[in-house]
């Protein structure tokens, strides 16, 4: 079994003031959704998945970051966390040769982002750039050719489209990521601008990986935070009721609590609109934040009522979507049975 521990402090800002959004009961093992995941848990040498089900979410009081309590053990994590992930991920992309689907998304996903930075003139003496979760690599062939930079650099977690990154940058450029909080396996050592995709909501220790991230840019670096969802929004949502959220998303920010933490470490910034007609996936939903070291303000303490009522309402309508399915299943299962049995009585 996977060793588990509980927070004593909510990641993002230390406090130790948190509560649940739940009646006692559920306190301790409420989960945001289930885990989904098809292969037998015996190739997990013995990880209890229902380990993974019930988290314990909670809410800071005083920052208001919704958080999962129980998470497990940093040390051997690597060993079998990836694997894990790959699998109740189901990226059905990571094959050869990229769909043509996902390759046409990445491209235009790299060409919008690029032209939102440019006009924001995040490139402006930029000379290195690393992106922690690069995917295919097309935002990083974009800005190395249209701005002239050599320096380079990304990290992947899956492979097929860390070999198409390698193929377009170098394969020294591109490395797999191998845990949930990757470190710098290139030579270089400092960069200008750090790209960090979707990478807070999953990072084990949030703070402590963005303490390393701005031990790796250099005294004019900049750090671009995007593909983070707004959980304020994200809770609205219809697919969300239905599905919910699986352990690997381990903190569940809005646009508050990533303004607030990352303030909290000493970044300032800006979050960048997203122009009308954005053809990203989640666009909606989604964070884009850029900003700089800083001398700045601490954060004052926020209200955590609102969030609380938020996660509480999804909850409601996340039951009632449940119940829906299980009726609309039972259904199914009742039709599926009366024709075998007509078929039987011909």
């Amino acid at each position: 079994m996977s060793n588990m521990f509980f927070l004593d402090q909510c990641p993002t800002c230390g406090s130790k003031d948190f509560s649940s959004p739940f009646a006692e009961k559920l306190a301790d093992d409420n989960t945001l959704g289930h885990f989904i995941i098809t292969h037998p848990q015996k190739k997990y040498d013995g990880i209890n998945l229902d380990l993974f089900r019930k988290v314990g979410w909670r809410v800071c009081n005083f920052c208001t970051q919704i958080f999962c309590l129980k998470r497990p053990m940093v040390d051997g994590l690597e060993t079998w966390y990836n694997q894990l992930f790959f699998d109740s991920e189901h990226r059905d992309y990571d094959v050869n040769p990229l769909p043509l689907k996902y390759v046409q998304n990445q491209k235009n996903f790299a060409d919008q982002l690029y032209d939102i930075l440019d006009k924001n003139n995040v490139f402006e003496a930029v000379t290195s750039v690393l992106h922690f979760r690069c995917h295919a690599g097309f935002l990083l062939k974009k800005i190395a050719d249209n701005k002239k930079i050599s320096e380079v650099y990304g990290l992947e977690y899956f492979e097929n489209p860390a070999k198409h990154a390698q193929n377009l940058l170098g394969a020294e450029r591109v490395a797999r990521i191998t845990g949930p909080e990757p470190h710098n396996p290139f030579k270089k050592s400092k960069f200008d601008l750090i790209l960090l995709e979707h990478f807070l909501t999953h990072a084990h220790n949030p703070g402590h990986f963005l303490n390393y991230v701005k031990s790796l840019l250099s005294d004019r670096g900049k750090i671009v935070v995007f593909n983070e969802p707004d959980h304020s929004k994200s809770f609205l949502s219809g697919s969300f009721y239905r599905r919910g959220i699986n352990f690997f998303h381990k903190q569940l920010f809005t646009n508050k609590t990533l303004v607030f933490f990352l303030k909290a470490h000493s970044i300032d910034g800006i979050e960048l609109p997203h122009p009308p007609g954005l053809d990203w996936a989640v666009a909606n939903n989604s964070l884009l934040f850029v900003g700089k070291l800083g001398n700045i303000q601490k954060p004052c303490k926020q209200n955590p009522q609102p969030v609380t009522d938020l996660i509480q309402s999804w909850f409601r309508k996340h039951n009632y979507y449940q119940k829906i399915y299980w009726i609309r299943k039972k259904f199914k299962d009742l039709k599926r049975l009366t024709k075998r049995a007509k078929n039987l009585v011909r």
